[in-house]
């Protein structure tokens, strides 16, 4: 989906789950389009206008997790009625896990139109994430995703904080259903997280003239 800034910069989104097994083998589990929410766009806006450094406003520092369903949602409404829906969300439904941002990239597109990663900043940039081994130690069924910004505390390691460990360090009410989201993908049907595997979210944002 595009959403465009002042009708001349298109904001597109494109997230790619992996799976990697206890012997390393990675394998793509999907890869889509995810939506660019109306509070993503918001707060993208208060970036570029605001001048107030006192504020403590991070960018995309969370991945949010979840096992629920957005109210109203219905499988066999068309592609547009669940675009609608999906860009006016604001959290998720059922969020079980937020896991802290693992590697920021930059990409660029070479003369063949091939993706190739940057040292200096460009219009595409990847956020990864990593929900790693026993994180949880219980399966559990992905319906939905969203990235997350503006005041989420961030930690200093990338653990996962869930609604029912409370073995963590740090107390998952700090980050868990906190913060704007930002872009938001829904899964229908789910994705299984078994606990000796990795899951790995690479979600990519391109900014491009309208």
């Amino acid at each position: 989906m595009r959403i465009k800034i002042k009708d001349n910069i298109n904001v597109e989104g494109q997230v790619i789950v992996n799976e990697i097994l206890s012997d390393g083998t990675k394998k793509i589990k999907r890869e889509n389009e995810n939506i660019v929410v109306g509070n993503g766009i918001l707060l993208l806006m208060y970036y570029l206008m605001s001048d107030d450094s006192s504020t403590g406003l991070a960018g995309i520092t969370h991945l949010g997790v979840g096992v629920g369903t957005p109210d109203n949602y219905s499988a066999s409404d068309t592609d547009d009625a669940k675009k609608t829906l999906f860009y006016s969300l604001t959290d998720l439904k059922k969020e079980v896990v937020r896991i802290i941002r693992w590697e920021l990239n930059y990409l660029r597109k070479d003369d063949f139109g091939n993706l190739r990663y940057s040292e200096d900043p460009t219009n595409i940039v990847e956020f990864v994430f990593r929900i790693r081994q026993h994180e949880p130690d219980e399966k559990i069924y992905i319906s939905e995703i969203g990235m997350f910004g503006g005041n989420v505390e961030i930690t200093n390691v990338p653990i996962a904080q869930t609604l029912y460990d409370a073995t963590n360090a740090v107390s998952a009410s700090s980050v868990v259903n906190k913060g704007t989201l930002f872009s938001y993908k829904f899964y229908d049907p789910p994705i299984d997280k078994f606990p000796d595997t990795i899951l790995e979210f690479i979600w990519r944002i391109s900014f491009t003239r309208g």
